[in-house]
């Protein structure tokens, strides 16, 4: 898809964002909506990435994306209090890459005595704000599993390192996504360390609805990313 038509594509994503917030007569009901997009655009990666594995196709990799390197250019936001995400329901990327270990992992938890749990060694995972968006950092396969059979959950809490949080609000100052690459907003010129027309486009849309939450926001309107303080809570909201 040509440069011109990918840009339009994303504008007609970030339009119907923006209405999201727009709507008055829903506010801020709607707002949970937004995440809800987050997720669409995370779970059609995630759809690709397992397909790939299983038609023998190349793979995207979301660890060597622009998207990902990002966190290096804020500083980690240290969590209060115990913050779960759920699996299947969240938006969360599992860049898992062999074929075996994927289906092996659904095949585990196809077994009715078999019962997802975090693996608080093995599993390590980021989740980047304001869009919500939670990336596996290992772990890929079984969480994989419980993205694709809504089961399980993932838990940020003060005491545990494997699970760090990125606030990417103070990027938007000085750099876009245009529909293929992320760009200096001063110049125009493609980031340094972004590799030219191989953005992954999902992850770049939900960069610049990132922008939408962080703009919003400062006007005064309160958007919780909508996770559970404990596994016991249920949403309200989402």
């Amino acid at each position: 898809m040509s440069h011109i038509n990918r840009h339009t594509e994303m504008q007609n994503i970030l339009l119907n964002v923006q209405e999201i917030f727009d709507d008055n007569a829903m506010f801020p009901i709607m707002y949970s909506a937004v995440f809800d997009i987050v997720k669409i655009l995370a779970d059609n990666i995630n759809y690709r990435a397992n397909e790939a594995l299983l038609s023998n196709k190349p793979k995207e990799d979301v660890w060597s994306d622009f998207f990902t390197d990002m966190r290096y250019k804020v500083d980690e936001t240290k969590v209060e209090r115990e913050i779960v995400i759920q699996l299947g329901k969240h938006p969360v990327l599992s860049n898992m890459w062999y074929k075996r270990k994927q289906i092996s992992k659904l095949r585990m938890f196809s077994e009715e005595e078999k019962i997802w749990k975090e693996d608080k060694i093995n599993h390590t995972y980021y989740l980047f704000l304001p869009m919500g968006l939670t990336v596996v950092a290992h772990g890929f396969h079984s969480i994989n599993a419980g993205i694709v059979k809504a089961i399980g959950s993932l838990c940020f809490s003060p005491n545990f390192t494997n699970g760090k949080i990125y606030d990417f609000s103070p990027l938007y100052e000085t750099i876009y996504f245009d529909g293929t690459d992320y760009r200096e907003k001063a110049t125009g010129k493609i980031m340094q360390g972004c590799d030219k027309g191989k953005s992954i486009f999902e992850l770049g849309c939900i960069f610049e609805i990132g922008r939408i939450i962080h703009r919003e926001a400062q006007k005064g309107h309160t958007i919780n990313f909508p996770y559970r303080l404990h596994e016991e809570e249920l949403y309200d909201s989402y």
